[in-house]
């Protein structure tokens, strides 16, 4: 019976294993408060390696507060975090952070990397109260974590504590079954705004994939499997990535005098395997024609102009007529032979007739 009892318990010990990770920051080295390369053994026996990082924790004047036990604290852009080889993939990651210290005019940031790439976005500690990250990498296989410093001064310092993951989940997306309704679509010169009806909750859609073409059809429809990153061209072919859309809004950058055609492709992508998965079969579609830029106007011309000379450079000022931009011309002549032509761009340094821009 003893035997049956160890045999269960070894397996459930390992199947939470496989299932989640963590980094209590416990077996840090000796608490110290100078900043150097710190290398540990972790929770789960793990390697971790920390740089300019200083390791007294709660028992520094960090002024933080939240944290649970001990804690480590980075500084400048040499402030990475790291441990390699991490294995089963990762799914989800949350951990603590916070700023360290009151002292100095630094407000530190960091970025979370995985593999090398950064996930999500840039994170500001601004508040010495401990705040918690939250992160759905949903990456398989071996995986290095990187919490990157991302603030050069020396005061930008933060704490970091109580690393949590899940490991990816092998679960295969399901592919929906249902596309989003009701597209509508609003337009300036330069940007294409839209709004459609999310698909009921019943029908399990996590997101939806958008792309824009000048043409009626797509050539290449999205590749289960495949992130598209906005702007990207899906696969070769005549669309491009507008990005993903979960509220059922989105808005888009283009040009003006153009017809655009709007593909929307709903999606599974979240905490499941061979992500993401569209459904690309009969994406909701909808077109608009940007309107054309207004006609430049003639501007009314500069006043007052003064200029101070050195040896080899002069300075000048005037009184702006509410123009957006100036175009200053040098020469050694009283007049100009050539009047900058309308529709033209001109750059430093370009000759313009007898006068120089």
């Amino acid at each position: 019976m003893k035997k049956i009892y160890s045999v269960f318990f070894l397996l459930f010990i390992s199947v939470y294993a496989f299932a989640q990770g963590t980094e209590s920051f416990t077996n840090l080295p000796a608490s110290s408060a100078s900043y150097a390369t710190r290398t540990w053994t972790g929770d789960n026996g793990l390697t971790w390696n920390a740089g300019s990082a200083r390791t007294d924790g709660p028992t520094s004047s960090s002024t933080i507060t939240g944290m649970n036990g001990r804690f480590i604290i980075m500084r400048n852009t040499t402030g990475i975090l790291t441990s390699p080889s991490i294995p089963n993939g990762i799914s989800t990651l949350s951990f603590l952070y916070a700023k360290a210290f009151t002292s100095g005019s630094g407000i530190p940031s960091f970025g979370v990397f995985i593999n090398g790439t950064q996930i999500g976005t840039t994170i500001t500690a601004s508040s010495n109260a401990a705040q918690t990250a939250s992160f759905t990498p949903n990456i398989s296989g071996n995986f290095t974590l990187e919490i990157r410093q991302l603030t050069a001064s020396d005061n930008g310092r933060i704490g970091i504590d109580d690393f949590t993951w899940t490991s990816f989940n092998a679960l295969p997306c399901n592919e929906p079954t249902a596309q989003p309704t009701n597209l509508q679509l609003s337009a300036s010169a330069n940007t294409v705004t839209g709004s459609f009806d999310l698909i009921p909750p019943s029908t399990t859609v996590q997101n939806y994939f958008i792309v824009r073409s000048t043409s009626s059809s797509l050539t290449q429809l999205p590749v289960d499997g495949i992130s598209y990153t906005a702007g990207q061209t899906v696969n070769g072919g005549n669309g491009t990535s507008v990005g993903i859309s979960s509220d059922g809004t989105f808005t888009n950058n283009v040009s003006p005098a153009t017809q655009y055609y709007y593909f929307l492709f709903a999606m599974n992508d979240q905490s499941c395997g061979g992500a993401p998965n569209y459904n690309q079969v009969s994406p909701l579609t909808g077109t608009i024609t940007t309107p054309a830029l207004a006609a430049c106007v003639t501007p009314a011309a500069p006043t007052v102009l003064s200029l101070t000379p050195a040896n080899t450079t002069i300075a000048g000022s005037f009184t702006g007529s509410g123009s957006s931009k100036y175009l200053p011309i040098i020469s050694t002549s009283s007049s100009l032979t050539n009047a900058p032509v309308n529709g033209t761009v001109y750059t430093p340094g370009q000759a313009l007739g007898n006068g120089t821009i």
